[in-house]
Order: structure tokens, then sequence, then C-alpha cells
């Protein structure tokens, strides 16, 4: 009973753990979203390059080393616990949220016009996080998976905001329009076990829509 208790004890402090990493995170991104408006989007897609290809360096690092932990451990142990299981069902990857966060902001500031990269960004940075601490806290009416109504309306709301800051108000209002539907797909997408993340395709996919639109 008391395993059970601490077991549980554990996954919740490492879900806090991992929700306070996501929301320093994504509010760092905020900080260079106001940055790219002084000094230019092509120089924010290069920060964001680097910080992008350093988690991906220190996340290969961590997992090298969980293999030859793994591997020590197979051999001291005379009766593991992990026989039936793979090294890829021990082992997972870290920060791989953060790595698609920064290179998302890569792709669309290089890519698209500043004024649209930096709603689309805003919106992942400002829309995703407060959802996310809402959704947990006070989300009680579920819709897929972790997603609930309560955190579905924030991210609406704080998205159009956030987005009015640099867009029209129709162009703000179909940006955290289309981010809340990409979220909750996302969302459908990790369930059925599809490697689909939300930190990359919702600043692509508001990108491409708002620049459509804004060309007709």
């Amino acid at each position: 009973m008391q395993s059970e208790i601490s077991k549980q004890e554990l996954q919740h402090a490492n879900m806090n753990s991992s929700l306070a990493r996501g929301a320093l995170v994504h509010i760092s991104g905020l900080l260079f979203v106001f940055l790219a408006q002084f000094i230019g989007g092509f120089l924010i897609s290069i920060y964001a390059f680097m910080i992008a290809a350093s988690f991906l360096l220190y996340s290969q690092i961590i997992i090298i080393n969980q293999k030859r932990l793994v591997k020590w451990e197979r051999l001291i142990s005379s009766k593991s616990n992990t026989e039936n299981t793979t090294e890829n069902d021990i082992i997972k990857r870290p920060f791989v949220g953060s790595f698609w966060f920064y290179f998302a902001f890569f792709i669309t500031f290089i890519i698209f016009p500043l004024n649209i990269a930096s709603a689309s960004c805003a919106i992942l940075a400002v829309g995703d996080c407060l959802s996310g601490l809402v959704g947990r806290r006070f989300g009680k009416h579920k819709i897929i998976g972790n997603k609930s109504i309560e955190g579905s309306v924030v991210f609406l709301l704080s998205s159009f905001l956030v987005a009015l800051i640099f867009i029209s108000p129709l162009l703000a209002i179909i940006g955290a329009v289309i981010a809340m539907f990409v979220e909750l797909i996302t969302e459908q997408s990790l369930l059925k076990r599809k490697h689909a993340n939300d930190n990359l395709l919702i600043p692509i996919i508001i990108s491409i829509i708002l620049y459509l639109s804004a060309l007709m």
C-alpha cells in the first residue's frame, strides 16, 4: 500500500516538474517573440536553431548514459524486471517538446513574415502554456485525453489576445481557432501512438493559414 502511494506521489511530482519545465520553455519563447521585433526574424531563427540543436545534443547524451546504465543493471542483477522489455520501452528521450518548440520557431521565423511568425509563435507560447496550467488545475470536462473544455477555452481566448499584438483581429481569430483544433488533433494522434507534436505543428500550420488568408 505504501509503495503504491509512493509511486503515485512520484508520478505526481514528475508531472508537476514536467509542467514547470514546459511553462519555463514557453515563457522563454514569448521573450524570443518580442526580441524578434528588435533584431529581426532571421537572427531569432538562428538563435532558435542553436537552442534546438543544444536540446537535441543534450538529450542524446542522456540517452547514451541511460543505455549504459541499463546494460550494467542487467549484468549485475540476476533477476531483472525488464526481461520482457526493450531498451526503447525503458528509456524515453528527454526534452522532446523543448526541441520541437525551438525548432518550430526556427522554421516559422525563417520562412514567414515577421508579424505572422510572431503571432503564430506567441500563440504557441501563451495559449499552449496557459491551457495546460488551467486544464490540469481546473479541467473537469474532458474532450480528448488530457484536454478539457476549460483548457481549450483558455487556449482560444489567450491565443486571440496575444495574436492581436501582431496581426489584425480577423487574422487573430482565425489563428486562435486553428491553433485550438490543431492542439486537439495532435492530442488524438498521440493517443493513437502517432508521434505528432503540437509544439511543431501549431506555429507552422497557423503561419501557413494566416499567410494565405492575408493574401486574400
